[in-house]
């Protein structure tokens, strides 16, 4: 089973669904910031663009070395990109909000 079928088994979301659900789950913004990342990606969806490519990457890991290879893959990109104003402001995957979520569905570190 991949990150994407245990996800969704747990939190009871539609494939389909799966992409936006665990970007809001991971988002890196506090809930009352949040309704402000909402607005920007409503407004401005390519702004969430690697994020989504990033979701896509770890949706299909299996293992523990998978999903730690595509952490490392987003920190490098996240980076590499430069993106200093979604940086200042936060406005990322959230790497701790996914390890433990990562933790809760699968039960494994």
């Amino acid at each position: 089973m991949n990150f994407k079928e245990a996800y969704c088994q747990y939190f009871g979301c539609s494939s389909k669904r799966f992409p936006k659900h665990l970007f809001w789950t991971c988002f890196g913004w506090p809930l009352p910031v949040s309704i402000i990342g909402w607005f920007v990606v409503f407004l401005v969806p390519s702004v969430a663009r690697n994020e989504y490519i990033a979701i896509d990457q770890i949706a299909r890991t299996t293992t523990q070395i998978e999903f730690q290879h595509e952490i490392s893959d987003i920190l490098y990109l996240r980076h590499r990109d430069g993106a200093f104003l979604k940086r200042l402001l936060g406005f990322h995957l959230s790497i701790g909000k996914l390890k433990c979520v990562r933790l809760k569905i699968l039960g494994i570190h």
